[in-house]
């Protein structure tokens, strides 16, 4: 068989689309708040090579439902472990009406996660950085030092170690 009889063409790029994979992994998430909202007793199980061997690690799932101080249940879409700002308000939480309707509110976010034209970010919520000095030293610059103070034997060698060790550096011999 030759190559003549096949239609050939440039392979595409292998690229990793960033948003993508964060959307992946907040739907995972998701789901996993279904299953913790159906069973409280939920946890995480995966995994990971130690020393050499596979090792089962569990992991308590936390949930993003809480009550609100009006006594509304609400849900925050968490991507690591921080809010999504959801319509570019600052509101970081959507309202459940009441505790059966969890699995129902989870499942309409991640369809719109899933697709591609919604406009739920996967990025958490950007706040400004602080710097790290908020403000003007109140305390004066350091002032220069005098200069070093006198030595007691002006016509010993500066810590050539030799008269610590026993030796007299003009001679080589001991005391």
């Amino acid at each position: 068989m030759s190559l003549k009889n096949l239609q050939l063409t440039e392979m595409p790029a292998r690229g990793s689309d960033p948003v993508a994979n964060r959307r992946k992994n907040l739907v995972e998430r998701l789901e996993e708040q279904k299953v913790l909202a159906a069973d409280p007793t939920f946890l995480r199980r995966s995994t990971h090579r130690r020393k050499g061997e596979m090792v089962e690690v569990v992991q308590k799932v936390r949930p993003w439902t809480r009550l609100s101080p009006t006594g509304q249940m609400v849900l925050a879409l968490l991507v690591g472990g921080k809010p999504l700002d959801l319509d570019g308000k600052g509101n970081t939480a959507v309202v459940i009406p009441s505790r059966d309707k969890v699995v129902y509110t989870l499942d309409q976010i991640i369809e719109a996660v899933s697709t591609r034209r919604s406009n739920v970010p996967s990025s958490p919520v950007s706040r400004p950085r602080r710097s790290l000095r908020t403000r003007a030293p109140t305390s004066p610059p350091r002032r220069a030092r005098g200069p070093l103070p006198a030595l007691s034997a002006p016509n010993r060698p500066l810590s050539s170690g030799l008269f610590r060790a026993g030796l007299n550096s003009s001679t080589g011999s001991t005391r």
